[in-house]
């Protein structure tokens, strides 16, 4: 896939960005990003907090993932095969910025399902996304990194439900 080079990002800083320069130069000085590749837990906090160091996998990710890229790739075209029209993924804050940005950078790939990410449980945005979607041809992912986000979990039981009248096997359509 090749980034949608079509989505352009500009600032306007104004008044802020002497600040700006000065932080940036700091930054530099200190070494940050050098500093957060190397996963110094010092860059956030005098003290090793495993909320900082258990959140750095990110880092690796290119290289810890590869060993599954097959197995992936196999899922993702399996989903394709079953003429799927929409990924929905349920999540709430960190489990659905990524997705949100990757499908931002690389939109809507010609063959392949499009990514709604429903990151809210405002009833008007879910009825929203609920009348682009037609049943049989929609699977959910349920992202929560603790399994216990409550919203996350109220959007699951709510599209389930409504899955349930209009499918034969809704649970086929949720991956968790």
């Amino acid at each position: 896939m090749k980034p949608d080079t079509s989505v352009r990002m500009s600032f306007t800083l104004g008044i802020l960005a002497d600040r700006i320069k000065a932080r940036l130069e700091k930054w530099e000085a200190q070494e940050i990003t050098k500093r957060i590749w190397s996963k110094d837990f010092r860059v956030w906090s005098d003290s090793d907090r495993p909320e900082i160091t258990d959140r750095l996998g990110w880092l690796d990710l290119p290289e810890t993932m590869e060993q599954h890229l097959s197995e992936i790739t196999r899922a993702a075209e399996a989903i394709r095969d079953e003429n799927i029209e929409h990924i929905v993924l349920l999540g709430m804050g960190g489990s659905s910025l990524a997705p949100q940005v990757f499908h931002d950078v690389f939109g809507k790939q010609p063959g392949w399902p499009d990514l709604i990410v429903l990151d809210t449980t405002h009833p008007v945005e879910i009825k929203r996304v609920e009348t682009l979607l037609d049943p049989e041809r929609t699977v959910f992912i349920v992202a929560s990194k603790s399994g216990t986000t409550q919203e996350t979990i109220s959007l699951f039981k709510y599209f389930f439900h409504r899955l349930a009248g209009q499918t034969s096997h809704p649970g086929s359509h949720f991956v968790a």
